[in-house]
């Protein structure tokens, strides 16, 4: 689920950046793993249909990613939100005790942006910029500065 204020990006742009950062040719097919796009209103449902004949048009392929409007929505078990960040120890030691509960851990701006650039996105000079907002340690701040340097793609 992606929170936006559409005041400072719109839905077509968070749609340019969802399919630079994701493979459109791939489903794996189960339920719970498959790709898709969902839409809320009318608006979204014509953007995301139109982004995804603009990719099939351009590559001459079929989109495997689905595009439905949401009826419900669950979030991922625990174990799979912030799933680059969890892998880091040292990081959640010194990162776990500011948050009170697993939903606040889950739902964190920071821990959000955290796990993006362990998942190789973003510029190292965005996340230089952004180290000091996180509130970390100088030891865990070194650590994870040469750890997103090795992730980031160049």
């Amino acid at each position: 689920m992606v929170v936006f204020n559409p005041e400072e990006i719109s839905y077509r742009d968070l749609l340019k950046l969802f399919w630079r950062s994701h493979d459109a040719f791939s489903n794996p097919g189960f339920t719970q793993y498959r790709n898709v796009v969902f839409t809320i209103g009318d608006e979204q449902a014509k953007a995301a249909a139109e982004s995804v004949a603009e990719i099939e048009r351009s590559t001459k392929r079929a989109v495997a990613t689905d595009v439905e409007p949401i009826t419900n929505f669950f979030p991922a078990e625990d174990y799979h939100q912030k799933y680059y960040l969890r892998g880091i120890s040292f990081l959640m030691d010194d990162i776990g005790e500011r948050y009170r509960s697993e939903a606040d851990f889950v739902s964190s701006l920071a821990s959000a942006r955290l796990n993006g650039y362990l998942g190789g996105y973003g510029t190292m000079a965005k996340f230089k910029e952004e180290l000091p907002s996180f509130g970390l340690s100088g030891e865990t701040e070194i650590k994870l500065t040469a750890l997103v340097g090795s992730r980031l793609k160049k």
